[in-house]
């Protein structure tokens, strides 16, 4: 009897295959983090936008007691304060609240759809 010195097609054949299905699944986890994070700094620069509200209405003393900014009128009343937003968001479909009280400055938005 021959001695055995390598590997078998069907061995050879199996490594590759399991090394497939690691890359795969690698490949997936890797798309969904990157994803993930994406939505993160979407959700980051809305706080931002919001933040802006807050400095806008501190500023020029305006929004008193509320006032609501729909659409590009977000953009141009804000771009002041926040240079940034005109690359990374639309807001065709959004809306921004200002409530301007004694107390305190709240900000509540909707729509406003930002990504990297």
């Amino acid at each position: 009897m021959k001695k055995k010195n390598g590997f078998t097609l069907v061995e050879l054949l199996a490594v590759i295959v399991i090394l497939g299905a690691l890359m795969t699944m690698a490949t997936l986890s890797v798309i969904g983090i990157m994803n993930k994070s994406k939505k993160d700094v979407g959700s980051f620069t809305v706080t931002q936008i919001e933040d802006a509200a807050k400095t806008y209405a501190l500023d020029k003393n305006a929004c008193n007691p509320s006032c609501k900014l729909e659409g590009d009128s977000i953009k141009e009343t804000l771009k002041d304060y926040y240079e940034e937003m005109e690359n990374k968001c639309d807001f065709t479909n959004a809306s921004l609240t200002i409530n301007n009280t004694s107390a305190d400055i709240t900000v509540s938005s909707s729509g406003i759809v930002c990504t990297e």
